[in-house]
């Protein structure tokens, strides 16, 4: 009488069936776990993982569940059916692998090109280079006329809170000035007032009681102002400017960091000069 081992053939099957295509594989699984009387739905539960990625998962649909999670699916799956990972998971890797090259893997032909297509010129290509060209051309000429103006402060500057000092006299406008002080202009002859920075100041101009403008004028820096009757200052510092009206050198406006919270200028000169307080 011949004596056959059933757990031995079944082992063989279960070896044949690991073997073969990635059908038999999630076949093999579904039934283990029908054995192990383990529904999806419990698996699913205890992996917060949706039901139809398990059921799509175990019949072997990996073109319904999301690529980046299958194979974290696939891991948990057999865990939770006590299954040796790494054996299982081979067979998976495998199959996935003919799966997703199928899948996304795209083949481009490419002809031979005779020279004529080489060397032929196509206009449309200028479409795209010329706003790229112009972009670079802009460019290099903005680069090309920026200076940079150097700052080279000598002594130490003290720093004062001028938006403070604004803000008062702002409310208190400038300070009036009688008209006996005040030269007549007879004519509307221009005046050019210079301005050369002795340390880096920031100041105030209204010109002709019309024209108001502000500016930070560096150490070693100059420029020059016009009008036809009065400039009016308000200075951050009274050693921070030199004057220069019509050619002529104006009287120096102080000896230390004072602010001058008024100053007025017309043809004849310095008419009126006022400073801060200090406390």
């Amino acid at each position: 009488m011949e004596w056959t081992n059933d757990r031995t053939d079944e082992n063989k099957r279960s070896e044949s069936d690991l073997n073969e295509p990635g059908g038999s594989l999630f076949k093999r699984l579904q039934e283990i776990r029908k054995q192990k009387k383990i529904s999806l739905e419990a698996i699913a539960e205890s992996l917060r993982v949706q039901l139809k990625y398990l059921k799509a998962l175990e019949e072997g649909d990996l073109a319904n569940v999301p690529e980046v999670y299958d194979k974290l699916f696939f891991r948990s799956y057999l865990k939770a059916l006590d299954l040796p990972v790494d054996e299982y998971y081979e067979q998976f890797l495998e199959y996935r692998r003919s799966i997703r090259l199928d899948k996304t893997t795209t083949v481009f032909e490419f002809g031979d090109r005779s020279p004529e297509l080489h060397n032929k010129f196509n206009p449309k290509s200028l479409i795209y280079l010329l706003p790229i060209m112009a972009v670079v051309i802009l460019i290099w000429i903005l680069f090309r006329n920026t200076e940079l103006v150097p700052s080279n402060t000598l002594a130490e500057v003290e720093e004062i809170d001028i938006r403070d000092i604004v803000a008062d006299l702002e409310q208190k406008q400038f300070v009036p000035v009688d008209s006996d002080s005040v030269a007549t202009v007879d004519s509307l002859a221009l005046m050019s007032l210079q301005l050369r920075g002795l340390k880096r100041t920031w100041f105030r101009v209204i010109t002709d009681r019309s024209d108001t403008a502000e500016f930070m004028l560096p150490a070693g820096n100059t420029m020059t102002l016009t009008g036809y009757n009065r400039f009016e200052f308000l200075i951050g510092r009274a050693d921070g400017l030199k004057l220069r009206l019509n050619e002529k050198n104006l009287p120096v406006l102080g000896n230390d960091s004072t602010v001058i919270r008024y100053l007025l200028v017309d043809s004849t000169g310095i008419v009126t000069k006022q400073f801060v307080e200090r406390e």
